[in-house]
């Protein structure tokens, strides 16, 4: 499998999950934590899987988009023990 670079204009629901889940990570670990959550939103209900929610989680917190990541967590039906983690150290780094 070879990696190609995906513009954010040329993502689509044709990516599986876990492709959508690198480009989130990827986006959410350099800051752009708002286009994180827009290809997110992209991932069909039926698609996410815990590895995305962890993904979009984590780009909320470095990008400090509490909120954002609070309303995400209340839609996940299923909170593994990785999904709940991620979310908590999500606020406990979080600068007073």
């Amino acid at each position: 499998r070879t990696l190609t670079w995906v513009s954010r204009n040329e993502c689509s629901n044709e990516f599986h999950s876990s492709d959508n889940g690198c480009l989130v990570n990827a986006y959410g670990l350099n800051g752009f934590g708002r286009e994180a959550i827009e290809l997110f939103e992209k991932i069909s209900r039926q698609q996410r899987d815990a590895v995305s929610y962890i993904c979009v989680l984590n780009a909320c917190s470095h990008s400090g988009l509490v909120n954002e990541a609070r309303s995400i967590f209340d839609q996940i039906l299923l909170k593994t023990e990785q999904i709940v983690t991620v979310m908590v150290r999500s606020f406990v780094n979080l600068d007073p």
